[in-house]
């Protein structure tokens, strides 16, 4: 069969213009409506428009062009005006209302012929939106809500303030457009908490609406005052504090930044969310999908925020329980934590710690002591002077003056005493025990306080373990509220989250405490006061510590042979080092000495030599009634003299026994030392190798329970499984996150009582030390035919 060319050249042009408009990327106008001239917008443009470039690029050409860019007069009625002007626009494909007062319009328009998006939707059920399982239902209409009803500030405001009476500052534009429906929401509020409100219109002056709030108001609740811009909101705050009335934000953070007192929504990321879910309809309305059907809510959690620096300055503090979950805005500008690194911590202890400086003074007692028993060995000195009168009858004459005055010297010299030595080499013994005693507590110092500093870090880090947890449960709230409102599930489950949520609030709590105690312990190791506020530093810790992360240490705890030979290298080293081995020795040769003192007390005399001088300065006698010669003015005498005890009632034999014991005593408990060290050195090696291993074990732990529970709340919130489900998987996710929050501590710490146990922290303290002792680790391991391979990296 002939084709007709004519028809064939027809047919192929038409594939041709078919084709090349395929070829290029399908258009879309966005035409954008707002209330009226902003100063600040709730939703940025520029937001939006980033998000669907990034989104919809190479699949479509969306535009937003300025001359679809329309503002109303903030009135319902100019609302109404530029949102039929667009919806008649033939070169306008969808329209994002961006206002309260034109997202309303929306809601209620009769007939959509385009797409409608509305991005502002405060209370879907008291503005009277359609909801119908999620979406719509409505042709062209979706709009966004986080199901949120515009009371839940006003309850968060109640629960973290006391009040009785509040001022609520209304844009005149939304008092006037809604004023039926805020009515019915205040008397709603009035009979749920209990308040009364006073309703005040915003026009052009905030200073205006200020001087408006009656006298006898105690906080202010501010709704969105866009017409204003941050610094008119900082200048409200401001006088706010001047009265020291509470505030609270509906907007959120941002004004929290500008001095209000608190809010529990507005954080960057919800923003962020939202202008990510309008441009995601854009892109669903593009490829087909009906409006109508495109789900209208957005999950959303709330978390109270307070601004910390305007509650200081109105004299509120808050109750702990509200702060056991309050993101805490600017707490530093009233109590700045000091930064303190973990090796200066140590140092400051080492300087500082009360019972250490205790411990200080016995050195300083043995040395004493052991002077004292020195001085008997060395020569002994005196200078006297007497005045003397005696009874004239008694009287002889130059023989024995009436009166007399007389200076002497005299001097002893011990030349030799076994028990006299005895005293003074037992003393250096026990001054040498005393030493090695005191450094065992500097040992001990240096072990409690790295062990505290480990652990106020592991306090803070569990803390922020339960924090998080608290936002996954609130998560869950706002998922089963949706799942009710939308009827995948019942009242049941929201009541079970809210019982959740207490008890994490409570974990939370208890956690704070926890973290308060080990501050505590930390300041009373640094002999700090009480109150004083401390910021420790994980960077520190690493960089302190590094040493133990290093592949070459870990390869000796890596593998049970390694591990075993080290273990021995150690107790080797430590029994060597351990001060409390050496102060054992030390007293045993005390008892060594004072044995043998006591044995040759029996045979061996004590000698001593003597010598006094003695010279009279004046005498007072009749020489007529006892005529004797006169005596010389001076007098000596010198001798020397060795004593030995022949009978001591038995004293010799006691002290000569009670040696025997002592010694006996001093040799046993010097095993059972020795015996306690090796033990504890095993002990913590034995700790050591297990929190090394439970790092990764822990790590991987929590991944798997974190990646459960993503499942799982996807799962939850198809509706496919149960709120217990759900509960478990976060109860398990809650307990691997704290698990492998605090493990890394312990190992650090286990490490610490492992230097402590062998005597030994040079490794901390002296980065030069490392070099030598690793060297001394591997000929040990080369002695013993044993090879180090380093464990792959940890994950």
């Amino acid at each position: 069969m002939k084709l007709n060319e004519p028809l064939l050249i027809l047919f192929f042009c038409l594939v041709g213009i078919w084709s090349g408009a395929w070829s290029a990327n399908p258009g879309a106008t966005i035409g954008i409506i707002n209330d009226g001239p902003q100063s600040r917008s709730l939703i940025p443009l520029e937001g939006i428009k980033d998000e669907v470039a990034t989104l919809t690029s190479g699949e479509f050409d969306v535009r937003f062009p300025a001359d679809k860019r329309l503002t109303g007069d903030w009135t319902l009625a100019g609302a109404q005006r530029i949102f039929e002007r667009q919806l008649a626009d033939p070169d306008v494909d969808i329209i994002i209302c961006l206002g309260i007062l034109t997202c309303h319009v929306t809601g209620h328009y009769p007939e959509l012929v385009k797409p409608v998006i509305a991005a502002i939707v405060v209370d879907q059920s008291l503005q009277g939106f359609p909801f119908d399982s999620g979406v719509s239902g409505r042709k062209n209409l979706v709009y966004v809500t986080n199901l949120h009803s515009i009371d839940d500030g006003m309850r968060a405001f109640s629960q973290a303030v006391p009040l009785h009476k509040v001022a609520l500052l209304v844009d005149s534009a939304l008092l006037q457009a809604f004023s039926s429906l805020l009515q019915t929401k205040l008397q709603q509020l009035t009979a749920d908490l209990h308040l009364s409100f006073v309703p005040i219109a915003v026009d052009d002056s905030l200073q205006a609406a200020f001087e408006a709030i009656p006298d006898d108001v105690d906080s202010v609740y501010v709704t969105p005052l866009l017409r204003f811009d941050d610094a008119a909101i900082h200048e409200l705050a401001t006088a706010l504090i001047g009265r020291k009335l509470k505030s609270f934000s509906a907007i959120g953070i941002a004004e929290l930044e500008d001095g209000l007192l608190m809010s529990n929504g507005g954080r960057a990321e919800d923003t962020l969310r939202v202008t990510r879910r309008l441009a995601l309809n854009i892109q669903r309305i593009l490829l087909g999908e009906r409006a109508a059907e495109i789900p209208v809510y957005l999950q959303a959690t709330r978390r109270l925020a307070i601004n910390m620096s305007t509650a200081a300055a109105i004299d509120y503090s808050p109750r702990y329980a509200v702060l056991a979950d309050a993101n805490q805005l600017f707490a530093g500008r009233n109590r700045e934590g000091e930064s303190l690194a973990l090796l200066a911590a140590i140092i400051e202890a080492v300087e500082t710690n009360l019972n250490l400086k205790v411990a200080s003074f016995d050195p300083l007692l043995a040395d004493a002591e052991r002077q004292a028993s020195r001085s008997k060995l060395l020569p002994q000195f005196e200078l006297g002077a007497g005045w003397q009168k005696i009874d004239k009858d008694r009287s002889l004459g130059s023989l024995s003056p009436e009166v007399t005055t007389d200076v002497d010297a005299s001097a002893l010299q011990l030349i030799y005493s076994d028990n006299a030595w005895a005293g003074f080499q037992i003393a250096r013994f026990l001054q040498d025990a005393s030493n090695e005693a005191y450094r065992a507590a500097v040992l001990d110092t240096l072990k409690t306080s790295g062990q505290l500093y480990l652990n106020l870090l592991r306090t803070i880090s569990l803390e922020g373990v339960q924090r998080s947890n608290l936002e996954v449960t609130r998560t869950n709230l706002e998922l089963a509220r949706i799942r009710e409102s939308i009827g995948f599930s019942g009242r049941a489950d929201v009541l079970r989250w809210e019982t959740q949520i207490a008890r994490d609030r409570r974990n939370l709590i208890d956690a704070r405490a926890v973290r308060r105690q080990a501050e505590d312990r930390l300041n009373q190791v640094l002999n700090r006061s009480a109150d004083t506020k401390l910021r420790p530093s994980d960077a520190s810790v690493a960089a302190s510590l590094a040493l133990f992360d290093e592949p070459r240490f870990l390869a000796l705890i890596d593998n049970a042979r390694a591990w075993r030979t080290f273990q021995e290298f150690s107790v080797e080293r430590g029994l060597e080092m351990a001060p409390e081995i050496a102060s054992a020795g030390h007293v045993i040769s005390a008892g060594e000495r004072r044995l043998t003192a006591a044995r040759r007390r029996y045979w061996v005399p004590d000698i001593s030599a003597s010598a006094t001088g003695r010279r009279n300065l004046a005498r007072t006698f009749d020489d007529s009634q006892f005529p004797f010669p006169t005596i010389d003015k001076n007098s000596w005498e010198i001798g020397v003299r060795a004593s030995l005890p022949v009978f001591s009632g038995g004293l010799l034999r006691s002290d000569l026994n009670r040696s025997r014991f002592l010694l006996h005593q001093a040799r046993q408990r010097q095993s059972a030392v020795r015996l306690d060290v090796e033990t504890r050195i095993r002990v913590s090696m034995e700790q050591v190798a297990s929190s090394y291993s439970a790092i990764e074990l822990a790590t991987a732990a929590a991944t798997a329970s974190t990646q459960n529970l993503g499942l799982v709340t996807d799962s939850y919130s198809k509706g496919v499984v149960s709120v217990t489900d759900l509960i478990d998987a976060q109860n398990a996710a809650l307990g691997s996150e704290l698990a492998a929050a605090e493990v890394r501590y312990l190992y650090l710490s286990d490490v610490l009582e492992v230097l402590r146990a062998t005597g030994d922290f040079s490794l901390l303290l002296d980065p030069g030390y490392a070099t030598g002792w690793y060297r001394d680790v591997q000929s040990y391991f080369q002695a013993h035919g044993v090879a180090l391979t380093n464990p792959p990296a940890r994950r």
